[in-house]
């Protein structure tokens, strides 16, 4: 088991995309040097051809799902592979019972860290030689993670090798043989992150309410009620962590939050004015940053991104600035990595000046120094405008810093 870490963008998935053939043959690029998988050249070799060497995570998970049933997305590649039924049964037994998925839900359906874990089942029933995982803990809860190392370290311990670009180097205990770190183009031997923890966030401001659920209840048709008798009082400059389990309920929460969906019960407040249509909160005072950051981003180049929703143009260039993104500003946004493109999310939103900012794992793809710069943006924003925040996370690295208080989505009930 070998892990790379590195700063984001620096080329960690494009490395991995060239191992399993995506890079070049799909994406194109000028490639030198050479790639063997089982001592056989594999330059020449396509993407379809490397499947049974080399199964892949992406880090855009979604983007790989295929199926309408969680069962037929995970024995869609052994069944390719002409697997025989009585293994492939058994293959897809073992990695559903990893993953805690019902065989027969809708992935569609899922939350967004329960499609990563289906997508990580669907690699490993391929059951290859070589893994590649692109981040896959980026979107998963601490206790399903600590399982999934486990089960990794167990297939290393059996004559699998597993390959894993990630940030989080916190949840792999000693389970990898080398850290590696990614940095000007090459690898180097690593001890992994150095850098100081994120420093807590500044007191709150105090003010006027802003966000309000009382009693609030959600239940999705023909599903149990997900959010049960759910209460929280947000005022000005005050910001808000919220942890729970994959699947129970935290983006809903969130989208609740932004008028998205309506409360089945309860009631919900912004500002102190009610939320009694299906039209949703005043344009501009709720942002929202999606769990996928391809879901919000259209324009062509990066600073349209921002010219598109800020409130003054002279904001944009700072904004960029602060995020590592001014030198980019005339890339088109799906060019760039996963966590820029997040950094690139959160930006646009903040350029808009929203009275209440929602977050759906804002950390995702961040490197620990790109991670504290984020928070210091926040941070200065909240400060400055009186800004209240609702922040979904797995990340221990994030939930201290993020907010001034921490609460747990458990059993459909806000914990404090």
């Amino acid at each position: 088991m070998v892990v790379i870490h590195g700063r984001s963008g620096c080329g960690k998935s494009t490395l991995l995309s060239f191992i399993n053939g995506i890079v070049p043959h799909l994406v194109p690029a000028e490639a030198e040097g050479s790639l063997s998988l089982q001592g056989l050249d594999a330059r020449g070799l396509l993407p379809e051809e490397r499947c049974h060497m080399v199964g892949s995570l992406f880090q855009d998970f979604e983007s790989q799902l295929v199926h309408t049933r969680v069962g037929d997305e995970l024995s869609f590649g052994p069944a390719n592979l002409n697997v025989p039924l009585p293994e492939l049964q058994e293959r897809v037994r073992n990695v559903a019972s990893l993953i805690g998925l019902e065989l027969g839900a809708d992935p569609m359906s899922l939350s967004g860290g329960n499609m990563q874990r289906l997508c990580l089942g669907s690699a490993l029933t391929m059951s290859p030689p070589l893994i590649v995982l692109d981040e896959p803990f980026s979107n998963i809860d601490v206790p399903t993670a600590g399982a999934l190392m486990a089960f990794l370290r167990g297939l290393c311990d059996r004559g699998h090798a597993v390959l894993i670009a990630e940030h989080r180097l916190d949840l792999l205990g000693d389970a990898p043989d080398r850290v590696l770190l990614m940095q000007d183009g090459r690898l180097h031997e690593s001890m992994g992150p150095r850098d100081p923890p994120c420093l807590p966030m500044g007191p709150p401001t105090g003010g006027s309410p802003i966000l309000r659920f009382d009693k609030v209840e959600f239940a999705y048709t023909g599903q149990q009620s997900l959010l049960k008798n759910v209460s929280l009082n947000l005022e000005e400059g005050e910001s808000v962590v919220v942890l729970g389990r994959n699947g129970c309920g935290k983006s809903t929460l969130l989208r609740l939050a932004a008028g998205l969906l309506k409360p089945q019960g309860g009631a919900l407040e912004l500002q102190g004015k009610p939320r009694r249509s299906w039209r949703g909160w005043p344009r501009g005072r709720v942002g929202l940053i999606w769990q996928n950051p391809n879901h919000q981003l259209f324009m062509d180049s990066v600073a349209s991104e921002l010219l598109m929703n800020a409130v003054s143009e002279e904001d944009v260039e700072p904004m960029l600035r602060s995020f590592g993104l001014w030198e980019d500003r005339n890339r088109h946004p799906q060019r760039l990595s996963e966590g820029q493109k997040r950094r690139l999310a959160v930006a646009a939103v903040l350029v808009g000046r929203p009275a209440l900012l929602l977050m759906d794992e804002p950390t995702l793809g961040q490197d620990d120094a790109s991670l504290r710069c984020m928070l210091e943006v926040l941070d200065e924003q909240r400060r400055r405008t009186g800004m209240a925040m609702v922040s979904v996370t797995h990340d221990p690295r994030a939930a201290r810093a993020l907010g001034h208080r921490i609460l747990t989505l458990e059993d459909g009930l806000l914990r404090g």
